[in-house]
């Protein structure tokens, strides 16, 4: 589903932000670099919630989780958990109305 998300988002952006962020001073090679690629955004699957916020290898805490939504990743990149129903995935109007609401991290 993160996929398909990410499709409709880039196809949202052509079709109905493309020209209203360039009106904005935003330089058109930077909307088409946005549109056009395809290899932007990490879709990261963890087998459980705990499993993405384990401490380091040499942390004292090494093998469990953190709990209080402090950061602990080896990433500072901004990340999401979005969860889109699946009925939204398989609908083209939901799914268009999802990028719609939750646009991509820059």
């Amino acid at each position: 589903s993160a996929g398909v998300f990410d499709v409709t988002w880039r196809q949202y952006l052509d079709r109905n932000l493309r020209q209203p962020l360039i009106d904005q001073g935003i330089p058109a090679s930077f909307v088409n670099a946005s549109v056009e690629c395809t290899n932007c955004s990490i879709v990261e699957k963890y087998q459980d919630f705990a499993s993405y916020r384990l401490f380091p290898e040499g942390h004292r805490f090494y093998g469990k989780a953190s709990d209080d939504w402090v950061s602990i990743g080896s990433s500072s990149e901004p990340a999401a958990n979005v969860i889109i129903p699946k009925d939204w995935v398989l609908d083209a109007e939901n799914i268009e109305l999802a990028a719609q609401t939750f646009p991509l991290n820059p």
